[in-house]
Formats: C-alpha cells, structure tokens, sequence
C-alpha cells in the first residue's frame, strides 16, 4: 500500500526474524550494488553467551508491559 509502517507493527515484524535472505542480480548492466555492516545478534532469556548489546529496554508507564511496552 506504500503506507509508513509504525514502530509497534515493525517491532512485531521483527521480532520472530530468524534469517534475512538477499536477492542479489548479477546482469553487466548494473552500475553498483553494495551492502555494508549488517548484523543480526540473537539473544535469549537464559545464556551464557556475551549480553545482546542493541536490545531494546524501556520503562513502561502504568498499564503498560512487554519488551516494547505495547
């Protein structure tokens, strides 16, 4: 529909990704392609691994719970 998204639908989106596939075009007409410093970090409540250092943690007002405070 070419409408903006808001945060909570992109964040819900999100938040059972697991895997991002690229297409990529290989054609002698193309003038560039790129695609720099791109991560995916999992994170899990329970692990030994090094803390997740983009996640999200908010402090949610009254009425209000969850890892977004949706």
């Amino acid at each position: 529909t070419h409408s903006a998204v808001s945060r909570e639908e992109l964040m819900m989106v999100l938040a059972g990704l697991e895997q991002v596939h690229i297409r990529a075009l290989f054609s002698q007409t193309s003038a560039a392609v790129s695609l720099r410093s791109v991560a995916l970090e999992v994170a899990g409540e329970v692990g030994g691994g090094p803390p997740a250092s983009n996640v999200e943690l908010c402090m949610c007002p009254a009425n209000y719970r969850g890892d977004s405070c949706q």
